[in-house]
């Protein structure tokens, strides 16, 4: 009569029932160091996003500011060139 009910042979394997166990161990390991991970990455981009929200409305608080692109006195020289080569073009 062989031994249906006694012990597993010793090959190494595990029954389904002590990987089921192992396995309601580990998931719970694992998913709060998932929730960890992502709670992390959430609060670092809510960071990010406060800092370049804030740098944004400083800049937009600066820019009526800001010195033109083109000064006055660069638009007049300009004109009176244009005059100068106006008058050489004619003679």
């Amino acid at each position: 009569m062989s031994e249906a009910n006694g012990p597993a042979p010793s090959t190494g394997e595990r029954s389904a029932g002590d990987l089921v166990k192992d396995i309601s161990e580990l998931v719970p390991q694992l998913v709060s160091g998932a929730v960890a991970a992502w709670r992390a990455a959430l609060i670092v981009g809510v960071a990010l996003l406060a800092v370049s929200a804030g740098a944004g409305l400083a800049g937009a608080g600066r820019l009526p500011r800001a010195t033109p692109p083109v000064s006055e006195q660069a638009g007049s020289n300009v004109q009176a060139d244009v005059r100068e080569i106006r008058e050489k073009a004619q003679r």
